[in-house]
C-alpha cells in the first residue's frame, strides 16, 4: 500500500491568471479555498482538501510546478527520520512557530517558512526534488496529540484527519511528464507512491488517486483529472461550451484544455 495517502494539491503557474481562474470556477465548479487571497496566487479547490493553487508566473519569478502529497501524521522529529531512512535533505520547511527553532537545528542550509497563520499549524510542508520538474512538497499533519498540548483544536484550512479516500468532487489524479520516466517511477517509489498491482509500467497509486508518468521533455505537469457526481458532467461541458473552451464530451466523461494547455480530464461517477 502506498505510504502517500493521498495528492492533495496542484501547484500551477500560469501566464495570465484570470482566464485560469475564471477556468477552474466556472468549467470546474471549483471553489475558493479557506486559505484564498488576493494577489498573484489563487487557491480553489472542491472540498476540505483537494485543492488548485494558480500561481502568476509573470508575476513571482520563483512560480514552479508542484504536487503536495499528504503522509500519516508525524511530529517534526518523525518527519526528520521518515526523510533520513530515504536519503532525502529538504530544500524548503514550513513549521508552526513552536517548531521553527527545531527545524531551523535540523536542516540550516533549507529554505524555512514559519506558520503564522493559526488555520495554518496543523502541520509540517517539506519540499523535495525528483530528477526533473515538478517539485514535491510533502505534507506531513501533526498528531493529535500535539495539537491538543499546544492548545491547537481548529479550524483549520486544511484536514488534520488522516484519510486516503476520493472527494467527489475533487482531485482524481494527475499526469506528469519525465525524460526517464522509470527514474521518476524509481523516486517517486521512495515516497510510497507504487503501482497497484502487478503492472510496473501503468499508472502509480496515491491512495485512491492516480499518478500517471509519460516520456515527456521537459518534464512537468502534462494533465490532470478531477472527479465530480456523473449527473454534473454534462452541465460542466455545457459550461465549456458557454465559454468556447475546446473539449469533448463521451459518455461520463470530459476531455478539455485549460488556459495553460494542459489536459483536463472530468470522471462523472455515480454516487454509491
Amino acid at each position: 500500500m502506498s505510504e502517500a495517502l493521498r495528492i492533495q494539491a496542484l501547484t500551477l503557474p500560469v501566464g495570465e491568471i484570470e482566464p485560469a481562474d475564471k477556468f477552474c470556477r466556472w468549467a470546474l465548479e471549483a471553489k475558493p479555498a479557506p486559505d484564498d487571497g488576493d494577489g498573484p496566487v489563487r487557491r480553489v479547490g472542491w472540498g476540505r482538501e483537494d485543492r488548485i493553487e494558480l500561481v502568476d508566473a509573470g508575476a513571482l519569478e520563483e512560480a514552479e510546478e508542484a504536487v503536495t502529497l499528504r503522509l500519516a501524521p508525524h511530529t517534526l522529529e518523525g518527519v526528520a527520520g521518515w526523510l533520513a531512512e530515504r536519503g532525502l535533505s529538504p530544500e524548503r520547511v514550513a513549521t508552526p512557530p513552536e517548531d521553527a527553532g527545531e527545524a531551523a537545528e535540523r536542516w540550516p542550509d533549507a529554505l524555512r517558512e514559519t506558520l503564522e497563520e493559526e488555520t495554518w499549524g496543523n502541520r509540517t510542508v517539506v519540499s523535495v526534488r525528483g530528477p526533473t520538474a515538478p517539485r514535491i512538497d510533502l505534507f506531513f499533519p501533526l498528531p493529535k496529540e500535539v495539537l491538543v498540548s499546544r492548545s491547537r483544536v481548529g479550524p483549520f484550512a486544511w484536514r488534520s484527519k488522516e484519510r486516503g479516500d476520493l472527494e467527489v468532487p475533487g482531485l482524481l489524479g494527475v499526469t506528469t511528464g519525465a525524460p526517464d520516466p522509470a527514474a521518476w517511477r524509481e523516486f517517486l517509489a521512495t515516497l510510497g507512491v507504487v503501482p497497484p498491482g502487478e503492472d510496473r509500467e501503468g499508472p502509480l497509486s496515491v491512495g485512491d488517486h492516480q499518478w500517471i508518468v509519460e516520456e515527456r521533455d521537459p518534464g512537468g505537469i502534462y494533465g490532470y483529472a478531477i472527479v465530480v457526481p456523473a449527473a454534473k458532467v454534462k452541465d460542466l461541458a455545457r459550461t465549456m461550451e458557454h465559454l468556447e473552451v475546446d473539449h469533448r464530451l463521451d459518455g461520463a466523461r470530459v476531455l478539455a484544455a485549460d488556459p495553460a494547455g494542459r489536459v483536463v480530464l472530468v470522471h462523472g461517477v455515480r454516487a454509491a
